[in-house]
């Protein structure tokens, strides 16, 4: 890790006054002091996730909050998070052993803080839904709308921020159907389009899953794009 050399300020600065509430201190993975590859951005994300972890290391922050706390763009942090999961120092759960397969049932992306490494056992159902440390009233919403006016983005900053949300709805969609990973970039066309027509990210990932399998059904690959799915779907 290094931390003397300069570096370029962030784009996604937010000022300390508006920074989310933290608690007086976060258990990190004690290895973390003795990685000299860990990026500094990976180093602070996976901190800001440690700060919103139970008790047994389990925790569920939105990447939006995850950002407010480092001053990284949402995409940044998803970046950040998948390297630290590579890493081991994260593990991202999944609903289905615990009787959540979808995120409308009440599901939402979990993360297990690996304190021992990839070794570390899997949480039961009963540690994995101790609540978290109340840190803020989430307000992410209103809070980028408003960081986003500052900056003079308006709407069109909260468009930006949402085909993104749609491209990754896509990704994560076909991703779990298939194991095949998919680009967010190519399909911002398209989840621009979706994003004028009022669709959400939920529903995107539910049909990018369904059209995954009905493909997979058919001996053909998985969609490539979020064109093919909105065509399936009938959706433009």
């Amino acid at each position: 890790m290094s931390f003397g050399n300069p570096r370029p300020r962030p784009k996604y600065r937010i000022p300390m006054d508006e920074k989310p509430r933290t608690r007086r201190y976060c258990v990190l993975p004690a290895r973390v002091a003795q990685d000299d590859e860990l990026h500094y951005t990976s180093f602070r994300v996976l901190m800001a996730y440690c700060l919103h972890a139970n008790q047994f290391g389990i925790c569920w922050p939105s990447q939006i909050t995850i950002g407010r706390h480092v001053s990284r763009h949402p995409q940044t942090v998803s970046n950040h998070t998948v390297k630290l999961i590579a890493k081991g120092y994260m593990r991202r759960l999944r609903g289905r052993p615990y009787g959540m397969a979808r995120k409308g049932k009440g599901w939402v992306n979990r993360y297990q803080i690996l304190y021992d490494g990839p070794k570390t056992l899997l949480p039961n159902k009963e540690q994995i839904f101790t609540p978290r440390p109340r840190l803020i009233d989430e307000q992410d919403a209103d809070y980028t709308a408003r960081l986003l006016e500052d900056k003079g983005e308006g709407l069109k900053g909260l468009e930006n921020l949402d085909w993104l949300c749609l491209a990754q709805a896509f990704c994560k969609g076909v991703e779990t159907a298939s194991g095949v990973h998919r680009e967010q970039e190519p399909q911002k066309s398209t989840a621009i389009e979706l994003v004028k027509r009022g669709f959400e990210p939920d529903v995107i990932q539910d049909l990018s899953h369904k059209s995954s399998l009905a493909r997979l059904s058919q001996g053909r690959q998985p969609p490539l794009t979020l064109k093919q799915v909105a065509e399936w779907c009938n959706l433009i």
